[in-house]
């Protein structure tokens, strides 16, 4: 009986994790936008900064197997929101401050086991000590910044145009 079962583990062979196809881990300390205001028809921009948006501490990681199973996570030490104009009225300039905690502020964790029907995903977001100030003079220049972008696609010659409501009220010659 030990000969039958050492010829039959030999045959099958042990049991095989399926091989790492990806392995993959990215690390950033800083990710940062400066977003400016106002300068169409200006050479220097520095004096019209208008905030600054920043992820710290960023990183990824992807581990994908033969099989199609994965797992992915994604944190992000903080993220920061700072109000930078060189006039403003308000003495709150982070508007989302960072957070001075061990822990992260945001991590995400996404993976994938099984095969075909019997496939499951599971995903998992915890956001950890979130704080926002919120300053009504910043976030009407913020405002005030979207609305002259979303603005600029638009036809602005609406002033020439012959509309409906515009025909009703003039006089018929």
């Amino acid at each position: 009986r030990t000969q039958t079962l050492t010829s039959l583990v030999s045959k099958t062979g042990p049991v095989q994790t399926p091989e790492v196809r990806i392995d993959f881990n990215w690390k950033v300390s800083k990710i940062a936008m400066t977003i400016y205001n106002e300068t169409k028809t200006l050479t220097d921009i520095s004096a019209n900064k208008l905030s600054r948006f920043s992820l710290n501490d960023t990183g990824v990681t992807l581990k994908l197997k033969e099989n199609g199973s994965f797992q992915s996570d994604l944190h992000i030490k903080s993220f920061t929101v700072e109000d930078i104009r060189s006039t403003r009225d308000n003495k709150f300039t982070e508007i989302i401050p960072i957070v001075n905690d061990e822990n992260y502020q945001f991590m995400a964790s996404i993976s994938s086991k099984g095969e075909g029907s019997n496939k499951k995903t599971n995903l998992m977001l915890t956001v950890d000590n979130p704080r926002i100030i919120l300053a009504l003079d910043h976030m009407f220049a913020m405002y005030d910044y979207i609305k002259v972008g979303l603005s600029l696609g638009e036809d602005n010659s609406d002033d020439n145009s012959d509309d409906s409501s515009d025909s009703e009220d003039k006089p018929i010659k």
